[in-house]
Order: structure tokens, then sequence, then C-alpha cells
């Protein structure tokens, strides 16, 4: 028979390492979609912001 303290909850077995695995396989499968593709992303374009002088 278990001892049970009042007030105690017990943690859930939790595993990061399944979410994760997740992840890795879905960029994967992405990555090798595009690359069958030959898919080319063209980087961000940057903006460059030019500061007016006030007006006196």
């Amino acid at each position: 028979m278990k001892k049970h303290r009042f007030g105690h909850q017990e943690e859930p077995d939790f595993s990061v390492g399944f979410p994760l695995g997740v992840i890795a396989v879905l960029m994967l499968g992405i990555t090798a979609y595009l690359v069958a593709l030959n898919a080319e992303i063209p980087p961000p374009q940057t903006i460059a912001f030019i500061a007016e002088k006030p007006l006196p």
C-alpha cells in the first residue's frame, strides 16, 4: 500500500525527447521537400531608414 502525503501531488512522467524529435523530423522533412523542388528562398531585403533634419 502506498503512503500518501497531504498536499503532495505526484509528478507525471514527462519527456522532452518526443516533442523535440517530432520538431526535428518535421524540419528535416520540410528541408528535404525544398531541396527536392530546388526552391530558392531569397534573403529578406534590408531597409535603410534615413533620419530627416527637423525644419527650423
